[in-house]
């Protein structure tokens, strides 16, 4: 009967640690995500700044980057697979990941970010 109960509280433990590992994988890959994410903002960020020191103002749209040679192409967000939008704000830029709620954490729970952007020099999460 021990041994029966001892297999049994064996199977129980992997079983846990199984599942664990799991959820410990999803984060990984979606904390991955959120920082390619982020990455990307960086990454138009700079390709914003090249094309304002060569034509002494901002792009109109993100296209122009393109045209110009900036940046190879205009990524998207990893998680939503939506367009980053740019806007103008006075002599600086912001660039917006479209969808930041749909950036989740451990166990699928929904992130709390409201807004997460590029502005004129810095990645802000929200």
């Amino acid at each position: 009967m021990k041994k029966k109960f001892s297999l049994v509280l064996i199977i129980c433990i992997c079983i846990v640690f199984l599942s664990c590992g799991s959820d410990t994988e999803e984060y990984r890959l979606e904390t991955e995500k959120r920082e390619e994410c982020s990455q990307n903002l960086r990454d138009i960020g700079n390709a914003v700044f090249s094309y304002k020191l060569s034509n002494k103002t901002l792009p109109d749209n993100l296209e122009q980057l393109v045209e110009g040679k900036f940046i190879r192409s205009i990524p998207k967000c990893p998680v939503s697979e939506g367009k980053y939008t740019y806007e103008k704000k006075g002599s600086g830029f912001r660039i917006s990941c479209p969808n930041p709620e749909l950036h989740v954490g451990l166990s699928g729970m929904k992130s709390r970010l409201k807004k997460l952007y590029y502005d004129t020099d810095k990645v802000v999460q929200e």
